[in-house]
């Protein structure tokens, strides 16, 4: 989210031709979170602005071949009652997440 969507590919393929067969976790935003962040003329969004997000973690193997989707996690999956409590209207297909990738290794 912090990245550009080229810094990204960029990082993602380093990773894949050094850690063959590794697994990461990657923590990611949605595109509409981004658009939203850059309305904001705030302190964080001028030192730390949202730069690229994803709609679907399955969007991330187009970066690299060599990256498989696993699954993903969102944060209201596990703290839908502290998102009551503190009245959040952000819906869980526009709010950030986990996704869960392997890389190819030397026996895929």
């Amino acid at each position: 989210m912090y990245f550009k969507e080229n810094q990204v590919k960029e990082l993602l393929n380093k990773l894949a031709d050094s850690y063959l067969g590794a697994e990461m976790l990657l923590e990611v935003t949605t595109q509409t979170v981004v658009q939203r962040n850059r309305q904001h003329d705030t302190k964080f969004q001028r030192y730390a602005p949202f730069q690229w997000g994803i709609e679907n973690g399955r969007e991330i193997e187009k970066l690299d071949s060599r990256i498989e989707f696993i699954t993903e996690w969102n944060y209201f999956d596990y703290h839908k009652d502290r998102r009551q409590e503190a009245k959040i209207t952000l819906k869980r297909e526009e709010s950030s997440r986990i996704l869960y990738l392997k890389f190819a290794g030397w026996n895929d």
